[in-house]
């Protein structure tokens, strides 16, 4: 399918200039630009364990880390 794109001329200059340096076409360089950008994020394992480690029981506490410093005992 053929279209057209409107282009800055700064943006055109730097896409001829990348395309050269890596001794392809503009097209081609165009191509792998769109086919990335348009790939479908990673998804992350479906079996990843996204909850607390250890289950309270209870109400949480919100302490600050001063309060904790108070709380406990430093040798």
């Amino acid at each position: 399918m053929r279209t057209t794109l409107d282009l800055p001329f700064s943006l055109h200059r730097k896409l001829k200039l990348r395309a050269a340096a890596e001794g392809r076409s503009a097209r081609a360089l165009l191509l792998e630009s769109i086919e990335t950008a348009l790939q479908e994020p990673e998804q992350p394992p479906k079996n990843r364990f996204t909850g607390p480690l250890i289950a309270h029981k209870g109400p949480l506490v919100e302490l600050t880390n001063e309060q904790m410093y108070d709380l406990i005992d430093f040798p």
